[in-house]
């Protein structure tokens, strides 16, 4: 029992300190987040406030720049009326006396148009000149211009032709002739024709043993007599055109002289 009671006092004793020393431990921390929480708060508000002071000074860096513009084109359209006015004045004054004091307000005025703005230092220089014209040269190449002529290489001399006959054969050809138109052939023989009948037959036998079985069957004497028929056509026979073949000429041959050289008349050279 006892040792029980000391047990229990024993985790009671460390429960209570772990308690302790947890506390303080957790302070600590919450301390510590806290602190980076509020530095990365005020880092990222100067990071805004370095953002809005950039963009206002390019703003007015911008609005310095229009208004040094403007300033500039004021007071070049002042410059150059004075100008005017003065180169007019000038023209008008000119037949008058001055005074000192005109003559130095002149002067300032002469002066002051005489220079040129800050922005545009070239321009009336530019405006109020008389042009120095200069060549401006280029090489063109141009091809030379040629023509065609005749020229004399050798003198005129005598010559003398050396002619040749040649014979030119005669032209033909060969073509098929008609010899004998195509016909018709009759075969022909001859006939035996009865004195009665006019009954032809092929031969005299025939006619005989026709006669008799007349005369010795009825008695009947009237196919007696008889005749030879010669140039009875019993067929034909068809005989095609004839043709042979001829040589026709179309030109006759001839002698044609040709040119075979040439010989001076002078001293015979040859060539």
């Amino acid at each position: 029992m006892k040792t029980n009671k000391l047990l229990c006092a024993a985790v009671v004793l460390t429960t209570v300190l772990t308690g302790c020393s947890s506390a303080p431990v957790n302070t600590k921390t919450t301390e510590k987040t806290q602190e980076k929480t509020k530095k990365d708060s005020k880092k990222k508000g100067s990071k805004k406030e370095e953002i809005k002071k950039n963009e206002q000074k390019v703003q007015e860096a911008k609005e310095v720049a229009e208004s040094e513009a403007k300033a500039a084109q004021k007071q070049e359209s002042v410059e150059t009326k004075k100008a005017i006015e003065t180169s007019s004045s000038g023209q008008q004054t000119s037949h008058k006396t001055e005074t000192p004091t005109e003559k130095q307000d002149n002067n300032k005025a002469e002066n002051t148009a005489s220079k040129p703005s800050n922005n545009q230092p070239d321009k009336q220089d530019k405006e109020e000149h008389k042009h120095n014209w200069e060549k401006v040269t280029a090489v063109i190449h141009h091809d030379a211009v040629t023509h065609q002529e005749q020229v004399l290489v050798r003198d005129a001399y005598p010559i003398e032709l050396a002619l040749e006959a040649k014979n030119r054969g005669a032209v033909t050809h060969q073509e098929q002739v008609l010899v004998r138109d195509a016909w018709t052939e009759n075969i022909t023989t001859t006939k035996f024709r009865c004195g009665g009948c006019i009954q032809l037959f092929d031969t005299p036998d025939a006619l005989t043993a026709h006669q008799k079985s007349y005369i010795f069957g009825s008695g009947d004497y009237s196919h007696t007599g008889s005749s030879t028929v010669s140039g009875v056509v019993i067929g034909t026979v068809e005989h095609p055109a004839e043709y042979e073949t001829r040589t026709v000429v179309d030109k006759e041959s001839y002698d044609e002289t040709v040119v075979t050289g040439y010989k001076c008349s002078i001293c015979g050279a040859t060539k």
